[in-house]
């Protein structure tokens, strides 16, 4: 089961990746609204990010279907260290801002918050488990040699934790404006 979480990382990789693909300008726009870097280093930076988002999770989703399991140990460690950075910034941007300011993730828009942190931070972990398990295994790693059977799992398994993990953020965010209304009142 371990090489869906590899999947699964590298499915939101590579998610993000194409999202930022299509619109280049927004993930620097978003490090403007965050205010945590310099002006000068935004838009590099914002293609850096997308450039590995892209590999890392081409190179995952590689290292999760047909191994080595030490390709797999090298992409969810360096997943792991990027999801990680990802968290800690995300973090330090919420605290550092003053009202909704959007994530600027690719995958679905939300303000930042604690669930933009969790999400980073979870798929942090599940890069991390899935380069220990490869790191420590021997013999053949992923999806390739398996049943047809236990392929479909997997297969399943990995999106639907892509998809989820993803969109955490968006399903927990309530949107910019919304009054709310409850039995003590409008919020």
């Amino acid at each position: 089961m371990t090489p869906a979480l590899l999947a699964a990382c590298a499915l939101v990789l590579l998610a993000s990746a194409g999202a930022h693909l299509r619109r280049p300008r927004a993930l620097a726009s978003g490090m403007a609204a965050h205010g945590v870097l310099p002006a000068g280093v935004r838009t590099p930076l914002a293609w850096l990010v997308i450039a590995t988002e892209a590999v890392l999770g081409v190179v995952g989703l590689v290292a999760a279907l047909v191994g080595p399991h030490w390709l797999a140990a090298l992409a969810g460690a360096a997943m792991a260290l990027l999801f990680g950075l990802m968290a800690a910034y995300v973090h330090v941007a919420h605290r550092r801002s003053a009202g909704a300011v959007p994530c600027a993730c690719g995958i679905g828009e939300a303000p930042l918050g604690p669930w933009v942190t969790l999400r980073a931070a979870l798929l942090a972990g599940l890069a991390a488990v899935a380069a220990g398990v490869a790191a420590f295994s021997s013999g053949a790693w992923g999806f390739a040699g398996r049943p047809w059977d236990e392929l479909v799992v997997l297969a399943c398994a990995a999106v639907t934790l892509a998809v989820s993990t993803a969109l955490l953020p968006v399903a927990r965010a309530t949107p910019i404006g919304l009054t709310l209304v409850t039995r003590g009142g409008v919020r």
